[in-house]
């Protein structure tokens, strides 16, 4: 052991390794979530504030909706062109190779354009995925996946990541929309490039036992960290799946350090696929190759936000350069666990009056979290799977006993 110590709780940490990577500042995610919370003053927004929110709001709507009109515009006119072309076909003129078929493709893209506005703009006025999916026909992760938007970004903004939200991201995605899903499976936690980067490492271990890729500090951790990444698809956890590709991104990887077979050359190759997760999915923004950089960046990333718009529930993930100010710290939290999440303007406000949303409390109820309705329908409290361990078996968990507080 080293004579470095956790901040927040003082036990001592593993020593630092030689070959770099992300450090062990802490020496759990309780304790960061915890020491985040603890160097960031809580306060909550005054009415004035959320009243400015809402008109920056409806002013967002608004430009989205003359954004679809501009789309439909371009898509007539790209129309009108084809017509044209196809009109020609009939005249005794001379007609470009392939020209209808050039037009017709460009008609295509205008009109994906267009309503990939309009999905934008109906978010944006507080429809819920399902709602917009049943109007397209189709299923609510297809109209996900299709126009990018998660964990409540608009899809310009986006990583190419799977979210929500986390949504869902969020749950995660719901890492982002309005429904309550299941903790969402590490096939859809992540693009489909990284998803099967990961299948190939997964492939590859199976083949070839971790064994002996080398003899560096670096091959040392990598063999353990093979054992979590196997152990984390085989059950099927997508957000445990984003924390074990976030030690890869922080980890710098010499060539010189491991062995070329065939495992270690798809981690090689997982590791550049990934990169795409180190885009903030809310502001875009991406570190560069530094790993201190990135190991702070993932560490913001880390945590998921809370927000509503309209009646749909979204998560979000901020990085240190887009967080929202003012009201950061304030947090639902599982006083068992230490688990949960950090809220936004409008529900930190909500919680300091005692009054979140109904829509937000049947997607935490739904989420495995335990709402008290003898309390107005606005406490919530602990996990129900942490309060029935705490309690024990064949004993009566104390779900009422502990509220949402903030930090």
């Amino acid at each position: 052991m080293g004579d470095e110590t956790c901040p927040k709780c003082g036990t001592s940490l593993p020593q630092k390794r030689r070959s770099g990577g992300r450090p062990s500042t802490y020496c759990s995610q309780k304790c960061r979530q915890a020491a985040y919370r603890d160097r960031r003053p809580s306060s909550v927004a005054s009415p004035a504030a959320v009243a400015a929110d809402e008109l920056v709001r409806r002013a967002a709507v608004a430009t989205a909706q003359r954004e679809v009109a501009w789309r439909v515009d371009a898509l007539l006119a790209q129309a009108g062109e084809l017509q044209s072309r196809l009109d020609a076909e009939w005249q005794p003129i001379a007609v470009e190779p392939a020209g209808p078929l050039a037009a017709a493709k460009q008609v295509h893209a205008a009109a994906t354009e267009a309503l990939a506005a309009a999905v934008e703009a109906e978010l944006l006025a507080g429809t819920d995925w399902p709602a917009i999916a049943a109007q397209l026909g189709m299923t609510t992760r297809r109209a996900k996946q299709m126009f990018a938007v998660r964990e409540g970004v608009p899809a310009e903004q986006q990583a190419e990541s799977g979210d929500t939200a986390l949504a869902g991201d969020s749950a995660p995605v719901a890492e982002g929309g309005a429904e309550v899903v299941d903790p969402i499976g590490w096939r859809f936690a992540v693009p489909e490039a990284v998803a099967i980067a990961v299948q190939a490492v997964v492939d590859a271990v199976e083949v070839e036992p971790i064994s002996s890729p080398g003899s560096s500090v670096l091959a040392a951790d990598l063999r353990r960290w093979l054992k979590r990444l196997v152990a984390t698809v085989n059950s099927d956890n997508g957000e445990g799946l984003r924390r074990e590709l976030r030690w890869l991104l922080a980890t710098p990887m010499n060539a010189g350090d491991l062995l070329d077979t065939p495992v270690f050359v798809a981690v090689r190759e997982l590791a550049k696929a990934s990169t795409v997760l180190l885009q903030c999915p809310s502001c875009g923004y991406k570190p560069g190759t530094e790993p201190a950089e990135r190991s702070r960046h993932l560490e913001y990333l880390d945590m998921l936000w809370l927000d509503m718009v309209g009646e749909q529930v979204v998560l979000r993930r901020h990085c240190i350069r887009c967080e929202p100010t003012g009201i950061v710290g304030v947090s639902l939290s599982c006083p068992v666990c230490d688990e949960g999440y950090l809220l936004e303007r409008v529900l930190a406000t909500a919680n300091a009056d005692g009054r979140l949303p109904a829509p937000l409390l049947g997607w935490l109820a739904n989420a495995g979290w335990h709402v008290d309705r003898t309390a107005g329908g606005s406490l919530v409290t602990a996990h129900r799977a942490c309060a029935a361990a705490l309690a024990g078996p064949g004993r009566r968990a104390p779900l009422s006993s502990t509220g949402a507080h903030s930090a």
